[in-house]
């Protein structure tokens, strides 16, 4: 398989590979756990782009963004001392496009 794939919940996702006359691989699977994240609002500060976020209270959460959906870099971490915190972008401008992903550490 070489395509993406969209979970909408918590899964159990698996994989291994075949080929004609070869043993079948080992099966490695991995557990995604789908984690409530809430955006209260966004847009551009002078600060670059922001986003402002409800989430678990303590919880550390990492701003990435892309270019091409493929190759991720962070960008911001903050830990959420509430349930809302804001992630910021301060290069956001310098790019024709930004796509975002926010993961919880």
């Amino acid at each position: 398989y070489s395509g993406a794939f969209n979970l909408m919940s918590n899964a159990t996702v698996s994989a291994n590979a075949f080929e004609a006359g070869s043993n079948n691989s080992v099966a490695a699977s991995a557990l995604f756990l789908i984690q409530p994240l809430s955006f209260i609002s966004e847009g551009f500060t002078n600060q670059g782009f922001q986003m402002s976020l409800a989430g678990v209270t303590g919880s550390n959460y990492v701003l990435e963004a892309s270019t091409d959906l493929l190759n991720w870099t962070p960008i911001s971490t903050n830990m959420a001392l509430t349930n809302y915190f804001n992630l910021i972008d301060p290069n956001a401008a310098n790019f024709p496009i930004r796509f975002y992903r926010i993961l919880e550490q």
